[in-house]
Parts: C-alpha cells; structure tokens; sequence
C-alpha cells in the first residue's frame, strides 16, 4: 500500500473472538471454549492430556470510561466556535480496534455493531452528569439512530501509509437544521458523547423509535462546541454574487483652478479610498486630473520662482516625499504623489489627521510605556543620592588634599592599587 493510498475498513477486533461459537451470553457477554493439551515431561511417552476449557470474555458492560488520551482527534474540535453545519460531527481513536473490542455480538461478515457510538444532543437539552458516568438527552437526540439495523454503518478503520485509526462517525440530523444539506442547526451549542451502545444484558441501550421523553445513557466520553452561520465555507463562498460597486469608496473632491478670473473655475474630480470599486476612471476624470495636474506644475514653478519686495522666497507646495527621497520627483511614487491632485488630497488629509490627534497619540504612547514614570523616579533617586553624597564630602573632608589622606589613611590598605598595594 502506497503512503498516498487510503483504505477502508468495515471493522478490526481481536482474534480471540474466532474462538466464540454462539453469540448466547452469559450475564451480558460472549463466551468461548479453547482446546488445551497438557503434557507431563516427568512421564516420558505418557499421552497428553486434552480438553476444552471454557473463557468468558470483557464485554460492553464491564468498561466504565475511556481514557482520554486515546482519543485521536475531535471534530468539532472541542470548546470550538463557529462550526459548520454541513459537517458530520466524528471522534478518532488511536486504537483501530476499540470501537469494536467489546461488541458482545459476532460479526457477520462486514457487519460488526460497534459497542460504543457517538450521539449529538443541543447543551440546554443534555444533561451530563461525569462523576456518575451518565448523560440523559431528549428522545429527539436519538431520532434516527437504529442500534440493531444501522450502528454497524456508523464506526470505521482508516489506514493510511501504514497508520491506522478508527472512526465513530453521528448521522442524525439534528432537529431544527435549516437545510437538506445541514446537519446541525445554526448558532446552536451541542454536547457530543460517546455512550454504551449496549445495555447490561447486552441488548441495545435504547430502543429505535423510543416511547420515553428523555433516554439515560453510560456516558464514556464527551465534548462540547458551537455551530456558526448556516453552511461551510463552499456554500457561503457560492452565495456570492458580483455587483456594481457604484461609488463604493470615492469622495467627491472639488478643485478650484487659480489663476486669473478668467481661470477661476472648479474641476469635479474624486478621492478614491483604501476599499474602492476596481472600475477605471471614466473619460472625463482622467481629463480633469491631467488638466488639474498641469495647473499644479505651472503653479509650483511660478512660487518657486516668486520673491517678496525683501527678496525672501515664497512658501510654496508641500513636497511629499521628502523624508524618504531626497528628490522625490525623481522616483515613480513621488512623481504621482505630487503632481496628482486627488493623491495630495489624501496625504494632506493624513497630515491633518496626525496633526489632530498627536497629542492623544503621545498619550497613547506613554500610557502603553507603563513603567516609563517609575524609570524616570528610580533614576532622579540614584541621581539625588550620588548628589548627596558628594555634596557629603566635599563638606566634610579638609580642603586640603594631604589633610585628606590623613582622613581616608585607615582605609588606605583595602585600596586597590594598579601595580602595588597603596601607601
């Protein structure tokens, strides 16, 4: 078998079963009959003794609990939110043969019942009770869920490049789905349980269709999760549909041309925003904003040129760009930034925007710096006291430097010294 290759079967279980004749149980379980010979190596060519000795096997209700770490994979996985609803909820094991090692029935070529299975029932409607092992849900959880004639379909093995596990798969529909293709309901928290598919005498825990109002059952493991909208991602995904944009994301931007009075008219253009239609501009934009750019050219070039009666310069322009760029012009994004006026609208408007609301981002800043404050008492602490304590000195030492020796002379030999001990 290749690793690519993927193989289903029907059911695994221990050999030993082959060795069960009937599938009459005793208080609940199957019981076989092994051949033993006993030979006597003391009595040389003595004939062996030989008979059938009798064995009853570990059946459905012996087995209180599943050890957790058995458990392979959840799906749902556990405590998740936002399940898809067209997903059939299953449990992996790493054991290929649990599902079905404590079957107290035979197989009938590929159909073995599993003595374990896996149910679905709403979190307001199940009531799980784990130190007792037990969990009671609503009839309605059970719909569909024939034990004897289709428990056999619900449980099987993967193998896998030499890897096995095994599978317990819940068909139900759970009651309130919206569609034929969704199995569980939307926006719907679910309690998923592994239970005992057999009861104590090992008949079926539940009868198919049940007259009770509510079925308790020996829990063996369990989880919980939350479904989403209706549909998985392929249906909501096809739901799409393409439309016209229209406007979406474009402010109207007007520019007024300068010049003389005969120049002073507006030129309609717009402001195209991070979320916008893909659409190109139409005609007329396109020769407003060539027209609007070649106004912001001729008008550069006059200020740049201009000077006061003091033969000062004249302000001009801002030139974006230039924290990046030493002549932005020269490159391709700085020479559209610049000369487009729908593109210096924007980098105005992000300017003023800064400028607006640099004092609550200084602010922001500090508060996200926390300790900043703290640092700064700490370090006018140490600054302070390394103060104090020269000032300490210099007022209590002689001015003079031998009477200074004179003073520090005792500690003079637990200096240290570069090459030899102090004097």
């Amino acid at each position: 078998m290749t690793a690519d290759k993927i193989r289903f079967l029907s059911w695994s279980r221990s050999g030993i079963y082959d060795l069960v004749g009937s599938e009459t149980l005793t208080d609940g379980r199957l019981t076989g009959r092994v051949t033993l010979s006993l030979t006597d190596d003391g009595e040389p060519g003595h004939p062996p003794a030989t008979g059938n000795a009798a064995f009853t096997l570990i059946g459905a209700r012996d087995i209180a609990t599943i050890d957790p770490r058995s458990v392979l994979r959840c799906a749902p996985a556990a405590d998740s939110t936002g399940a898809e609803t067209t997903k059939m909820v299953h449990v992996d094991f790493v054991d290929p043969s649990l599902p079905w090692q404590y079957s107290p029935t035979l197989a009938h070529g590929a159909r073995l019942r599993p003595w374990i299975v896996l149910i679905v029932a709403r979190r307001d409607e199940a009531v799980v009770d784990r130190a007792r092992g037990v969990i009671t849900v609503p009839a309605s959880s059970l719909q569909g869920l024939d034990l004897q004639r289709r428990s056999h379909n619900w449980a099987h093995v993967q193998q896998e490049g030499g890897h096995q596990i095994s599978r317990l798969v819940c068909p139900q529909v759970a009651p309130g789905s919206a569609t034929d293709d969704d199995v569980l309901a939307a926006d719907t928290d679910y309690v998923a349980a592994v239970v005992a598919a057999f009861d104590d005498s090992g008949g079926p825990a539940w009868a198919s269709p049940t007259n009770q109002a509510a079925v308790r059952l020996r829990l063996m493991f369990s989880w919980s999760f939350s479904t989403g909208d209706a549909g998985d991602f392929e249906t909501l995904a096809g739901a799409i549909r393409l439309g016209r944009a229209g406007g979406l994301g474009r402010a109207p931007l007007t520019y007024v041309r300068g010049g003389s009075e005969a120049d002073a008219d507006a030129v309609n253009l717009h402001l195209r925003g991070a979320i916008t239609g893909l659409a190109a501009d139409d005609t007329t934009e396109v020769l407003n904003a060539a027209q609007a750019a070649a106004d912001l050219v001729r008008r550069r070039e006059s200020l740049e040129a201009a000077v006061d009666p003091l033969g000062r310069k004249v302000t001009g322009f801002a030139r974006y760009g230039s924290v990046w760029a030493a002549d932005p012009d020269t490159t391709e994004w700085g020479a559209a930034l610049n000369a487009d006026p729908r593109l210096r609208a924007t980098a105005s408007l992000g300017i003023r925007m800064g400028r607006d609301a640099q004092d609550g981002l200084v602010e922001a800043v500090m508060t996200q710096l926390g300790s900043l404050p703290l640092a700064a008492h700490l370090v006018s602490t140490l600054a302070f006291g390394l103060h104090h304590g020269a000032s300490s000195l210099a007022r209590h030492l002689p001015s003079d430097r031998a009477r200074q020796v004179d003073v520090l002379s005792p500690l003079l030999r637990r200096m240290r010294a570069t090459h030899s001990s102090a004097p």
